[in-house]
């Protein structure tokens, strides 16, 4: 085999190598180490092949034949450029050696380094409001302490806190929502206590008293009514024997019946009118007594009755 056959199959085993290279991009680093050290070895061969070749060329080659000589120091110059200039500009993004601050892994592949975690701002937290444990105000404007009324039916009314519920026992005030609030109750004779409480969203509550009194006026006098008295048989054959007593009198005023023989109470009604049935059990038989209707004023009338109960 010729130098020039050796320098050829040199080259060739660079270009294979190079090749070899490029198909195992993603070999894992300690290969890619292997790989340039190869590549050197190799290199450094074939330049001292070529550079033998080149030496016995020119022992061997004629003076007068400097084309030929020419022709093949282009030759080996250039695939000595070839086998000289390495695979680097080559290479693929992935096959490029790691930049600053990325990490070669043991199998070639290279990773960002893990961004380092930011501060996250701290969030200010809107402070918890504490509960309302205040209770709402309450005063009552009217009626005030101790007044008195004739009439039955009062308006009471106060102010408290807006929103809150007004309430007097089981019934609830009228209130506005300025917090005015207003309840109508019926009195009774004398002395009322009325207690107001109030109660507010959170379920606070205070209260609120007043004492007034009811006096009804007196009642008109009675009309003034004359007194009458009449009997309505003035004799009676029935057993026992009776008669009816009726008239007017002052309104509501006792009526008394009076005889020797029997008697009765009544009351005259609102207008002035009374009227009773009177019996007379122990009267004797066809003798006639006298019989008296009086008023509670002593006012009075007499009247005769005879007796035929029971025949002769």
């Amino acid at each position: 085999m010729t130098l020039e056959e050796r320098a050829r199959q040199a080259s060739q085993a660079v270009k294979g190598t190079v090749a070899e290279f490029k198909t195992s991009a993603s070999v894992a680093g300690l290969l890619r180490r292997q790989l340039w050290s190869r590549i050197t070895n190799v290199a450094m061969a074939a330049t001292f092949i070529v550079a033998a070749v080149f030496a016995a060329s020119l022992l061997r080659a004629p003076v007068t034949e400097p084309d030929v000589a020419d022709e093949q120091r282009d030759e080996i110059v250039e695939e000595k450029d070839e086998v000289v200039e390495p695979v680097d500009p080559e290479l693929t993004s992935e096959q490029a050696p790691p930049s600053e601050g990325e990490v070669e892994e043991p199998d070639g592949v290279v990773t960002a380094p893990a961004e380092e975690p930011k501060e996250e701002e701290p969030v200010e937290e809107e402070p918890i409001p504490e509960p309302d444990t205040t209770p709402p105000p309450i005063v009552i404007t009217s009626p005030t302490e101790g007044q008195r009324f004739e009439e039955k039916t009062i308006r009471f009314e106060g102010e408290t806190e807006p929103g809150a519920i007004v309430t007097a026992g089981p019934y609830e005030a009228d209130v506005t929502e300025e917090g005015h609030w207003a309840i109508v109750l019926v009195l009774s004779e004398g002395a009322n206590g009325a207690t107001f409480k109030a109660t507010d969203a959170a379920g606070n509550s205070a209260t609120a008293h007043v004492t007034v009194h009811y006096d009804p006026p007196a009642p008109p006098p009675p009309p003034e009514v004359e007194f009458t008295a009449f009997a309505q048989f003035g004799e009676c054959t029935l057993d026992p024997p009776f008669d009816i007593y009726y008239g007017t009198a002052s309104p509501e005023s006792k009526i008394t019946v009076m005889s020797e023989f029997g008697g009765g109470v009544t009351f005259a009604n609102a207008e002035g009118d009374f009227e009773i049935k009177v019996f007379f059990p122990e009267a004797p038989y066809g003798e006639t007594f006298l019989v008296k209707v009086k008023d509670a004023a002593g006012n009075f009338k007499h009247f005769e009755f005879t007796s035929f109960a029971g025949g002769a």
